[in-house]
């Protein structure tokens, strides 16, 4: 009785085995990997528009294209936030020279020619590529009156196959000049020459007139009508007829280069007597198309036109009396309106890195930018006969697209990347060195507003400001469409910098700055509320140095110390002496120090002039030995010249003379003698007589040093008044107390921390030229009633900044501020005590606090106006670095 359910339970069993096996052994279908591109618009290239659009690509081509909201990603999709990117497809060249040579044969006619064949497939198009061009058609040849069959290809991709869109896409003709003056040909005879068969000449071809082009092309097309399979010996001939009869046959394009009326014309009735599917290429004169005949539209595809300009380039262009012709994008227009299709193509394909400078002028004739993207994408795409695969993102087709800067036409827009079938085939090298960024609005901390504003950052500093700001095309352009741009806030007093707050007795002469940890992790936090400076220092209340620091992701020190610590408070009878004895010994020092500085100075100066006098005094003093040398070897060779007998004249003859006796010539001898001694003294009495009269210049004394003290060395800044003393006090009597002693008999400049009382003291600091660093409580209530420090301080015209003594507390200051502001401080005097104020009282404003050109690259980019609820911080930089940025943002 049991042997049924048994068997059943027996078959249930096997039955999950063998599910159980399946399960395991059956091969899984895993899932696609799908890339999203999260961008600020997309534009498909059909005329539609997507604002905050998401495109999703899988396996080279496009899933969807949606809004971000309406969209579902899949799970395993793999995100690229583009921020306020813009994404277009990939353009599309209708007509370019790319093949090698650009295909021009001997022979006029050659519809069997193919510029494939000519097209280097391994050629580097990175160029091409960087100005967003990723399909292009290649032309066999521009001289020829039937140069051959063009094709498309892409610039890029994984094989050859793939990237060959048409091998053979149009029959090209010309009927332009450039195809009336074909070389002859000369055809050597077959077998022996003789009288009787000789050689015969080059002969002539045809097209040497647009009569004659035209005779011939109707003569040949009506010879492919008659031509069959089979129907001629002659292998050439049926290559040339062969190739015209399947155009025709097969309603395949036939691309025609015609730019005057007539030729225009002429091309317009090709089409018509053999049923031709034409692209008219650089027409000028449009008069045949618009009285085209009824029926005349389907014949002709579409149209390409010469963009005609050299981007960069000067052109003089020929005066005459006949009316000027029609600018391209005004024919342009006038095509689009009569429901034409309508392609650009460079003048010169050394261009066509720069087609959407080019293909933006067409907005001049009044085409909208929706119309001028399509010229450049889908239209051409058609014309082309390859819109299945490219020219729009529509799903299916291959993820051929552009991510830009901006707007597609916009005068600073640039291409970020290009991507062929879903891969990236380039992205824009930036300068990490130069950063461009833009706002609706930009407040640069010093009371002026920019609206559409730009700050150019250089390295670490900021080198330009303005509405339209000069750049390198390789500066990385950060664009916030809604945001505002301010200077990055300073805090006056916090604890960040070593890991924690600091409360301990920290000596003067420790040097901050050097104790400073990078990896404070509360830096990070700090920086997002768009704090980029601080003071750090200890909360004791002894006198205790503070230093000033930047908050980038390796701290950097500013000023060790930027200013000195002090607190009057508690016990103000046992305080206030022991500050004034540490104050006068202080001011001693400093002023032994100042003396000596004075006093080292003007020795120095006099040692400068001691040292050129003394040059002087012994160049002289050379001088006259010299010249003594001289004048006593000039005398040594006269006594010389005068000892010698030879040299000595004949004495006169004296016989007749009277004898004067022995005595006489005696004395005469002795004058003799007493001449020669006198003369030989002289050159040695001289030199003497020339270096008394120089007087050697008097050394100058150094003075004497004082001796140092490295507890007292940060006083000197201080009575220097080269940073500030930051007094905490609150209380009327300690403001009071600490102004008389501080400012009035030290003469420092004073700035009070926190001074809750400032209200009761208003006229005392106003006429002391006294700052304050309000905070951490900025609004209070006293008496029933709300007081608001810093809208008191503004509307006295006393300088104020703000202090928040907080580590992660810190990116809460802002906040804190736009409350002062929602009770009366207004949003400029708000940033001001943010930034060029705070800078001004820590004597850094010629570094920060402002944007201005030379200054610290310090910028804060708020979703909306400072200190509106709704404003959110998006990115902050420091030194010409991003530090913070939202996430969605990027």
């Amino acid at each position: 009785m049991n042997r049924k359910p048994r068997n059943a339970r027996t078959r249930t069993a096997i039955w999950c085995l063998a599910l159980l096996i399946w399960s395991v052994a059956a091969p899984r279908v895993r899932a696609e990997p799908v890339e999203a591109y999260f961008a600020g618009q997309i534009w498909t290239g059909d005329e539609q528009v997507v604002d905050d659009g998401v495109l999703l690509v899988s396996q080279g081509k496009v899933i969807k294209v949606g809004r971000r909201q309406d969209m579902k990603i899949p799970a395993n999709a793999q995100i690229h936030q583009l921020g306020e990117a813009v994404i277009i497809p990939g353009l599309v060249i209708a007509e370019t020279k790319l093949a090698v040579g650009s295909g021009d044969g001997v022979e006029t006619i050659a519809p069997e020619h193919l510029a494939i064949d000519g097209f280097d497939f391994f050629a580097d198009f990175d160029h091409l590529l960087a100005g967003g061009v990723t399909t292009v058609q290649i032309s066999p040849g521009s001289n020829r009156l039937l140069p051959g069959q063009g094709a498309v290809v892409k610039l890029s991709g994984e094989s050859i196959d793939r990237r060959t869109l048409a091998p053979s896409e149009s029959l090209r003709v010309l009927l332009s000049a450039a195809s009336r003056n074909p070389p002859t040909v000369y055809e050597p005879p077959v077998g022996a020459v003789s009288v009787d068969r000789p050689l015969e000449p080059s002969q002539r071809q045809l097209g040497r007139s647009l009569a004659s082009a035209v005779a011939a092309l109707r003569a040949i097309f009506q010879a492919a009508e008659a031509h069959g399979a089979g129907s001629s010996d002659h292998v050439e001939q049926d290559a040339v007829l062969g190739t015209i009869s399947q155009y025709r046959e097969n309603q395949r394009t036939v691309r025609i280069t015609a730019s005057t009326g007539a030729e225009v014309r002429s091309a317009l009735a090709m089409a018509r007597q053999f049923g031709l599917k034409i692209l008219l290429v650089d027409p000028v004169e449009l008069s045949p198309l618009r009285k085209r005949p009824a029926g005349m539209g389907p014949l002709v595809r579409g149209v390409i036109l010469n963009a005609d300009i050299r981007p960069g380039q000067i052109r003089n262009s020929p005066v005459s009396d006949e009316p000027a012709p029609a600018l391209p994008w005004e024919n342009a227009r006038t095509l689009v309106d009569s429901g034409m299709r309508v392609a650009i193509h460079a003048a010169a394909d050394s261009d066509l890195h720069e087609i959407l400078f080019l293909a933006g002028l067409f907005q001049q004739g009044g085409l909208s930018e929706r119309d001028v993207l399509r010229m450049v994408t889908q239209w051409p795409s058609e014309m082309l006969g390859v819109d299945d695969r490219v020219g729009t993102l529509d799903q299916g087709k291959d993820a051929d697209f552009v991510v830009l800067s901006g707007r597609p036409f916009h005068t600073k827009t640039h291409v970020l990347a290009t991507y062929v079938e879903g891969q990236r085939r380039y992205r824009r090298d930036t300068s990490k060195k130069t950063t461009l960024v833009r706002a609706a609005n930009l407040y640069d901390g010093s009371g002026q507003e920019i609206t559409n504003g730009a700050v150019l950052v250089q390295g670490n500093r900021i080198s330009g400001v303005g509405r339209d700001v000069s750049a390198p095309l390789d500066a990385d352009v950060r664009h916030f469409p809604d945001g505002t741009i301010v200077p990055g806030f300073i805090d006056l007093h916090t604890g960040l910098g070593i890991g924690g707050p600091l409360s301990g007795t920290i000596s003067l002469q420790t040097k901050l700055g050097e104790q400073l940890y990078s990896g404070d992790p509360a830096v990070a936090v700090a920086r997002r509320g768009g704090v980029t400076t601080v003071l750090f220092g200890s909360t004791s209340g002894s006198p205790t140095p503070l230093v000033a620091f930047k908050l980038g992701d390796t701290l950097r020190v500013l000023k060790d110390p930027a200013a000195l610590r002090f607190e009057v408070g508690g016990n103000l009878t046992s305080t206030l002496p022991a500050l004034k004895r540490t104050l006068t010994a202080a001011k001693a020092y400093a002023d032994a120090w100042n003396r000596y500085d004075t006093q080292l100075k003007e020795y120095q100066q006099q040692k400068k002039d001691y040292e050129a006098a003394l040059a002087k005094y012994n160049a002289a003093k050379k001088a006259a030995a010299e010249k003594a040398e001289d004048e006593k070897k000039k005398q040594d060779k006269q006594d010389k010249d005068k000892d010698d007998p030879k040299k000595k004249e004949t004495p006169p003859d004296d016989s007749d003379k009277p004898d004067k006796g022995t005595a006489g010539e005696a004395k005469d001898s002795d004058a003799t003698d007493a001449d020669q001694k006198e003369t030989a003294k002289k050159p040695d009495d001289a030199s003497k007589s020339a270096t008394s009269e120089l007087k050697e210049p008097t050394k100058p004394k150094e003075p004497t040093k004082p001796k140092a003290s490295a507890s007292m060395e940060p006083y000197r800044a201080l009575f220097g008044r080269d940073i500030p003393a930051l007094v905490e006090a609150n209380q009327t009597n300690e403001l009071r107390e600490a102004v008389k002693l501080l400012r009035d008999e030290f003469g420092l400049r004073v700035i009070l921390a926190g001074a809750q009382d400032a209200i009761r003291v208003a006229d005392l600091l106003a006429g002391k030229d006294i700052a304050v660093a309000a905070g951490p409580t900025l609004v209070r209530t006293v008496d029933h009633q709300l007081v608001n420090l810093p809208q008191f301080l503004a509307s006295r015209q006393i300088p104020f900044a703000f202090q928040s003594q907080a580590t992660t507390g810190v990116a809460s200051l802002p906040l804190a501020v736009t409350f002062s502001v929602s009770k009366g401080l207004s949003a400029n005097d708000a940033l001001t005590g943010l930034s060029a104020g705070a800078a001004k009282l820590l004597s850094l404003d010629k570094q920060l606090g402002s944007i201005a050109v030379g200054k610290d690259a310090d910028l804060v980019v708020l979703s909306g106006p400072p200190f509106e609820l709704s404003s959110r911080v998006l990115a902050v930089m420091i030194d010409g670095h991003w530090v913070y940025e939202e996430e969605q943002d990027r």
